[in-house]
C-alpha cells in the first residue's frame, strides 16, 4: 500500500522583463513516511519527483524545494528502481497523483473555491480501489474534487492523463508525472512570448 499526496508543481514567477533572472517553479512534496494507521512506509514517488526535475532543468528552469512540515520529505521504498532514486536532486500550478488534494482549500478573492467550474484531476476512486486503499486514506480525492465543483477528468486506471485548464495543471497519478512538468513548461513559455 502507498499513500501518494506526493507532489505539488507551483510556478513562482514568469519573468516579463529581459533580466537575468530565470522562471522558477516550487515543487513542494509531502512529509508522510507512514501510511495512517497501518505503519507500512510511503512517502513520494520517486519518478513524481525526478521526472518533473529533469524537464525543469532542461527547460532551463530554476526549481525550489519545499515540504508542508519542512525537513525531509521521504522517498517510498517502493517507488521504482535504486537508478531513479540515485537521480532525485540533492536539493534539501499543477498537481500530480493527490496532490491535488492541495487545492481543495484554495479560494478566489470572492470566497469560491478555486477549483470550482475548472478542469482538474488527480487519483481517481478506481485507483484508490485498486490499491486497496479506500479504508485507509482519510477521503476519496476525485470525490472532493467533484464536490468543490471541479470539472474531474478521468481515463483509465494507472493511465498517464493531464487536465490542462490556464495555469492549472493537474495529472492522475505517478505515469503524469512528466507530462505535467513539460505542460507547465510550454505555459511558462507561452507566458514569455505575451
Amino acid at each position: 500500500m502507498r499513500l501518494g499526496l506526493a507532489l505539488w508543481l507551483v510556478p513562482v514567477a514568469a519573468n516579463s522583463s529581459a533580466s537575468a533572472t530565470k522562471d522558477r517553479v516550487l515543487i513542494v512534496l509531502n512529509n508522510t513516511a507512514r501510511v495512517p494507521g497501518s505503519g507500512p512506509a510511503t512517502g513520494v514517488r520517486a519518478c513524481e519527483y525526478t521526472e518533473p526535475c529533469e524537464v525543469f532543468t532542461a527547460a532551463g528552469l530554476e526549481f525550489h524545494v519545499a515540504s508542508p512540515l519542512g525537513g525531509v520529505a521521504p522517498i517510498d521504498p517502493r517507488s521504482g528502481s535504486a537508478e531513479q532514486v540515485r537521480r532525485l536532486p540533492t536539493a534539501a500550478v499543477g498537481a500530480v497523483c493527490h496532490g491535488a488534494a492541495g487545492l481543495l482549500s484554495a479560494r478566489r478573492p470572492d470566497g469560491s473555491l478555486w477549483i470550482a467550474g475548472r478542469r482538474v484531476n488527480g487519483f481517481t476512486n478506481a485507483e484508490e480501489s485498486a490499491a486497496g486503499m479506500t479504508s485507509v486514506v482519510p477521503f476519496m480525492l476525485e470525490d472532493r474534487l467533484r464536490a468543490g465543483g471541479g470539472r474531474f477528468e478521468s481515463s483509465g486506471v494507472s493511465a498517464c492523463h493531464m487536465a490542462v485548464d490556464g495555469a492549472l495543471i493537474t495529472g492522475r497519478n505517478p505515469a503524469s508525472s512528466t507530462g505535467v512538468a513539460e505542460a507547465m513548461v510550454r505555459h511558462l513559455q507561452g507566458q514569455q512570448r505575451q
